[in-house]
């Protein structure tokens, strides 16, 4: 789908909001992530799928940081935070007919995104007691892409090559268990981007579990 220019920069000035509020701590989540990706390719006039690749699981190390949980009143269980991610990935199986398959292809690169997010709060709002929080966010996002894909939805299946960046937006799904300093999160986010002509979305689920770190 092509990126609207001018919600893109309603999400960045939303963001700009977040950061430009009153004095607030903020936390740097480190840990070991567990995480299968996936790359979708769509034309972006038709909305033709092109192509999917995916890769296989792998266990990478997590980098993410958020500002300090805020609730919407003192009584309330609804909460918002800003995050910002950085993230890799390396695809490099195509899914043909529903079957993941080697077809020598790769297509690799860089992530970032920076999140408003809403979420609820199941469990305690003490940090020495259980939490549990479920939430949504939608913001701004970055996707590179450098390497080749083979287009399995275009008549003669052409090779087509990347070395390219685009910024776009991204939304994700997040579920997480926080006790003191140490976390388990359960993550489903990614970049949405045109990138030479193409639609390029990337997937990522995530299993996380590490500490958190406040300044």
């Amino acid at each position: 789908m092509c990126v609207n220019n001018m919600l893109l920069m309603r999400l960045l000035l939303l963001s700009l909001m977040f950061v430009a509020m009153p004095a607030f701590s903020s936390e740097v989540f480190l840990g070991i992530t567990a995480q299968q990706s996936t790359l979708f390719i769509s034309d972006d006039n038709t909305q033709d799928d092109l192509a999917e690749m995916e890769d296989k699981l792998s266990i990478i190390p997590a980098l993410s940081a958020r500002s300090e949980n805020k609730y919407f009143s003192d009584e309330s269980d609804w909460g918002y935070f800003l995050e910002f991610n950085i993230g890799y990935y390396n695809v490099n199986r195509q899914v043909v007919n529903g079957n993941a398959v080697n077809l020598k292809t790769r297509l690799s690169g860089l992530s970032f995104d920076l999140t408003p997010t809403i979420y609820y709060n199941f469990g305690s709002k003490k940090r020495e007691e259980w939490a549990f929080k479920a939430g949504l966010g939608i913001g701004a996002g970055y996707l590179s892409v450098s390497g080749n894909v083979i287009l399995t939805g275009q008549v003669g299946q052409p090779l087509l090559d990347y070395n390219d960046h685009a910024y776009g937006f991204t939304v994700g799904v997040f579920f997480e268990a926080v006790k003191n300093h140490l976390f388990f999160q359960i993550k489903g986010y990614g970049p949405d981007a045109v990138i030479g002509g193409n639609d390029i979305q990337l997937a990522n689920i995530k299993m996380t579990i590490g500490k958190t770190f406040i300044f």
